[in-house]
């Protein structure tokens, strides 16, 4: 409902020129999304949000932007110009920042009730007051910015908007469109196909931090794969046991990987150890791990690294994942290093660790992160991020004409023809 005046709580504006409306559910969730509109919306904004203008945005504009409340940081969002006097505050959903913020935005005390007015249309078809439409990146950009995982794919897709997909579009249509005769056009549309197979092809890692990968624990039983795998979750989600074989079947958990200032949502899974057997009901175990390994884009081939010829060991898991799982990245990982006196000779490629200590959790991070290529991530840079625009981008890279080229850029940016 629009702020209204009160004797107990006097709002900071006048009653008939702004309202605050909670677009999610009011409950606990990740992300919160508070619609503000009104003549005075930008004003009660720019109170929270200093360092930025508010009345500078531009219809489809989104900012990162750091709340501030009593002088003190209380939180981050996302910004969105809608239209003129139509914003959202994209922010975590945790109960009392929701309160605090929506508190600050109206005026009102801690004891008065949320504001419960009916949201203004804020889809890209029902923005009949802005004036300028939203192009078809930026509509998608706001659909999935209800849908991301991750605070990295937050930051990638505002970044389409200003710069990234976007503004590569732009500079290929300058480029193709102004050709004329001044360079040859086979010879251009070469580069074109070059910079668009990149961008397609950059698509494989930028997928992680959208799409969690399946990450794999892959080993003997006993070899500490439960335990590693609470280790990189940061709780208790397998059971843990001194006893081979404790897990019967597979285990998974939504965890998050951090990497500098990356973070890419996975999902873990705990298997059953791989190992020949005659009893009945540990080889169905042994089979939905291989199922699960079969659809991994990660496996990690965990190996007690106290045991005699773990290298043995290493090489025959390998070799039954090279055999059967060719689609995942391979991964060595020797296990209770915290069991030795000296650190283990390991492969190559292999990372010791101590999943009871954990020890070394981060060096094996920074190895998922490398071996995925998800450290390649460049986030301002141009991201293909719909099956849409890398069909239009497949269609434009096979064309032999400049004017076919140009025709399906504009339909990826949505301009006119």
């Amino acid at each position: 409902m629009t702020a209204a005046s009160s004797n107990t709580f006097p709002p900071t504006q006048p009653p008939a020129v702004l309202a605050v409306h909670r677009l999610t559910a009011d409950a606990p969730g990740a992300i919160a999304v508070i619609q503000v509109s009104g003549p005075a919306a930008a004003a009660q904004i720019n109170a929270i949000v200093p360092g930025h203008n508010a009345l500078a945005l531009q219809p489809g504009m989104l900012h990162l932007v750091h709340l501030t409340l009593d002088g003190a940081a209380v939180d981050h969002c996302l910004l969105i110009c809608h239209a003129p006097n139509l914003f959202e505050l994209h922010l975590h959903g945790g109960p009392a920042v929701v309160r605090a913020v929506t508190r600050a935005l109206v005026g009102h005390s801690d004891s008065a009730p949320l504001p419960t007015n009916a949201p203004q249309p804020t889809s890209p078809a029902a923005m009949l007051s802005s004036p300028v439409a939203p192009s078809t990146i930026e509509a998608e950009v706001y659909d999935l910015l209800a849908v991301a995982t991750s605070r990295t794919a937050v930051r990638m897709l505002a970044n389409q908007l200003t710069s990234g997909l976007t503004q590569w579009c732009n500079h290929w249509l300058q480029r193709l469109s102004s050709n004329a005769a001044a360079q040859d056009e086979a010879a251009l549309l070469h580069q074109f196909t070059l910079a668009t197979q990149s961008l397609l092809h950059n698509w494989r890692w930028q997928s992680y931090f959208f799409t969690p990968p399946k990450i794999v624990f892959f080993g003997l039983p006993n070899a500490g794969k439960s335990t590693l795998m609470n280790a990189m979750l940061g709780r208790s989600a397998s059971i843990v046991s001194d006893l081979a074989g404790t897990t019967r079947d597979y285990v998974d958990a939504i965890g998050r990987l951090v990497r500098g200032s990356l973070d890419m949502p996975v999902i873990l899974i705990d298997t059953a150890g791989d190992r020949p057997t005659t009893d009945a009901i540990e080889q169905v175990s042994i089979d939905r791990t291989r199922q699960q390994a079969a659809s991994a884009e990660v496996i990690l081939l965990v190996v007690d690294a106290s045991t005699q010829n773990c290298a043995a060991t290493l090489a025959d898991l390998a070799d039954t994942a090279q055999r059967n799982f060719s689609q995942a990245v391979l991964i060595p990982v020797f296990n209770k290093a915290d069991l030795l006196p000296h650190p283990p000779m390991t492969a190559a490629n292999a990372i010791a660790v101590s999943a009871k200590q954990e020890s070394n959790i981060s060096e094996l991070t920074a190895a998922i992160f490398a071996a995925t290529g998800a450290d390649q991530l460049d986030e301002a840079g141009p991201t293909a991020f719909t099956q849409r625009q890398r069909r239009l981008l497949h269609q434009a890279a096979s064309h032999t004409s400049l004017k076919d080229a140009i025709i399906i850029l504009k339909q990826l940016t949505g301009a006119a023809p």
